[in-house]
């Protein structure tokens, strides 16, 4: 959990097999301290709480909205690191894990890398 600790920005994302614009990026900051985390975005927030499973590869995410867009949502996601990245590929409808770090036209995967913010 320690190593996902702190401040991320996104540096590409795609959501459904489409390619997020670089606005949407620019404007997104993840926060991760302890258990919890805040996404910040164009305005708008998501704040809850984050679970980490690193008995399994790829390593497992639970995040549990409290407040904002994912308020009492559980997404399930996993996640990876490459060099100092943060890889983290979510299911945004609630429905089971991603199974590999894709997304594909007919599902509501989200696939981020986020770079840790200086």
């Amino acid at each position: 959990m320690k190593s996902i600790q702190g401040t991320w920005v996104p540096v590409e994302a795609e959501l459904a097999g489409i390619g997020m614009l670089d606005e949407k990026l620019d404007s997104t900051i993840l926060t991760i301290r302890d258990d919890c985390y805040a996404v910040s975005s164009g305005g708008m927030s998501d704040i809850g709480k984050i679970s980490i499973g690193t008995e399994r590869n790829p390593m497992t995410m639970n995040i549990t909205g409290t407040e904002g867009a994912n308020a009492d949502k559980i997404i399930r996601a996993i996640f990876k690191f490459e060099q100092e990245d943060l890889i983290v590929c979510y299911n945004l409808n609630g429905g089971d894990r991603p199974l590999e770090f894709s997304t594909h036209q007919s599902t509501f995967q989200c696939l981020v890398r986020y770079r840790r913010a200086l």
